[in-house]
């Protein structure tokens, strides 16, 4: 599995990707710091065919940077049909159609998040 990740905070993005590596066996991770990198780096990231984005936009305005990001995923034809999950420290009212996660410490939401959405056949680490 390949996943997207948009986080700002060095330290969580770490936390994110070895909880990710630990609960899915040969999951490989690409970072992006801000919505201004994911713009920047979109033709790269569109050319890259990840099975799923994780976008953690920080608390407050930013929130609206982490939708920009998701709905450039869902508006291109390359990207359309990758899942987006929002994580956030924060719960908050979003659009229907947005998967939405509250950050926690262990992440446990967001990994059965993560598992619903796997391909089938998607190695996990652990039994389903």
């Amino acid at each position: 599995m390949k996943i997207l990740i948009v986080e700002d905070d060095e330290d969580q993005a770490q936390d994110l990707e070895q909880t990710l590596r630990r609960e899915f066996r040969g999951v490989q991770c690409r970072r992006v710091e801000l919505e201004e990198d994911f713009q920047n780096e979109f033709e790269e990231i569109a050319s890259e065919h990840f099975d799923l984005a994780i976008m953690s936009p920080p608390p407050g305005p930013y929130d609206e940077a982490g939708l920009r990001c998701r709905n450039k995923l869902k508006q291109d034809s390359r990207t359309a049909t990758i899942p987006v999950i929002m994580l956030s420290v924060l719960r908050r009212d979003m659009p229907p159609e947005v998967d939405y996660v509250v950050k926690t410490p262990e992440l446990r939401e967001l990994v059965e998040m993560v598992r619903k959405i796997a391909k089938p056949g998607a190695a996990t680490t652990r039994s389903r």
